[in-house]
């Protein structure tokens, strides 16, 4: 009777699917798990989402690496659509969408536009020239980078932001001159290099709250 009573009540503690979960950026093919009252994630989603995993006498290690997969780099990792801080600035990138080269012709040049959105959350008037900031760049599906339109970046770096303030822009990034349309690769990282070592920086007494303040987006 008692084993009975064992194999009744396993059902009662099986695990449930709970909400969508993002690891570095990218979604989790088993979501979070639910498992009597307590969140789980699946081994395997971080092995597949960089973390190291290794297994010795004693139990199981995992590493959680500060870089990696195209354009490797450390960083303050999200997606399309959210909300990420460094310390000094927030940022988010809209998913990307096919843009145009002004004058290249007829279809006219193919690139990706991505609306970024930066709020200042520092306590002084800055731009993102004088913390550091530079040119973002976007790493495709086939490994291709392209680097964001310089004039078009000049247009958001330059611009001084009260505290609180944001700035809302289009960024493009264009790819070689009479690229076809069947030769567009989907978009795959958004890359924003901060060099927190910037001269500029340094003689305005800001920080950033974390080592590696750089932005790096998932889509």
């Amino acid at each position: 009777m008692r084993k009975l009573l064992i194999l009744a009540a396993i059902p009662l503690c099986a695990w449930a699917a709970g909400q969508k979960l993002w690891i570095n950026g990218r979604p989790s093919p088993n979501g979070l798990l639910q498992h009597q009252g307590k969140s789980w994630v699946c081994l395997d989603d971080l092995k597949s989402s960089g973390a190291q995993v290794s297994t010795s006498p004693d139990g199981l290690s995992i590493r959680f690496q500060a870089e990696g997969g195209a354009q490797q780099v450390a960083a303050v990792e999200g997606k399309a659509g959210e909300w990420l801080f460094n310390g000094l600035w927030r940022l988010r990138a809209a998913p990307a969408t096919l843009v145009r080269k002004p004058y290249s012709g007829e279809p006219g040049t193919p690139g990706w536009g991505i609306e970024l959105e930066v709020r200042n959350g520092a306590k002084r008037e800055i731009s993102l020239h004088q913390t550091g900031v530079q040119l973002p760049t976007l790493a495709l599906s086939n490994g291709t980078v392209l680097k964001a339109d310089e004039g078009d970046w000049q247009l958001v770096s330059f611009r001084a932001l009260l505290p609180g303030a944001a700035i809302k822009h289009q960024l493009k990034f264009y790819f070689p001159h009479a690229t076809p349309d069947s030769a567009v690769e989907q978009a795959q990282h958004l890359v924003v290099p901060i060099d927190p070592r910037f001269g500029l920086l340094r003689d305005s007494g800001l920080r950033y709250s974390v080592p590696a303040p750089s932005f790096r987006i998932a889509y």
